[in-house]
Order: structure tokens, then sequence, then C-alpha cells
């Protein structure tokens, strides 16, 4: 199990600089407690003031709980990472 802490170190300051989209691919996530929610709440805040892209690949378990708490209309979720990366328009040299 990972705990929030840890996803804040390996996440840090992103999406920051030049940093145009980051996907988290979340599909090994079996639970996801109210801080974990707070903490993609806030990801997706920090993207949309830097204008960047942030998009979520979920577990079901997640995708339920991201409808739940209505956080699946700020932050964009996708079925694999290579959807979200064809969606978001990434470059092949920024992948």
């Amino acid at each position: 199990m990972v705990a929030v802490e840890e996803v804040r170190r390996v996440v840090g300051d992103e999406p920051a600089g030049r940093t145009q989209a980051l996907i988290i691919d979340m599909r090994a996530v079996c639970f996801c407690g109210s801080a974990g929610v707070s903490y993609l709440a806030e990801l997706a805040e920090r993207a949309h003031a830097r204008q960047a892209h942030l998009a979520v690949v979920p577990s079901p378990p997640l995708n339920r709980v991201l409808k739940i708490v209505g956080l699946d209309r700020a932050l964009p979720t996708y079925a694999t990472d290579a959807v979200a990366v064809a969606d978001l328009g990434i470059p092949d040299q920024c992948r």
C-alpha cells in the first residue's frame, strides 16, 4: 500500500515549469481515502492555475470514488495512458 505522502513525494511540484501535461497511472489503486481525494483535487487546481493538463488513469474502485465526490468533472480520466496521451495531443518528443 502506498500512502498519499509517497505519491506527493514522487509527483513533487508537478505540473511545474515547462510541463504541459501530467498523466498519473493509478490503475493499481484499490483504495483511495479522503487524503488521496484531497491530493488529487489539489493537483487538479494546481494544473489549472498553471494552464497544464492533468489526467488520471484510474482503477475501477478509484473511478467510482472520483464519480461519487464529483472530481471526475474537474479531472479527466482515461482508460489507458495511451488514450490520455493521444487525447491531450502530447508530442512524441515529450513522451
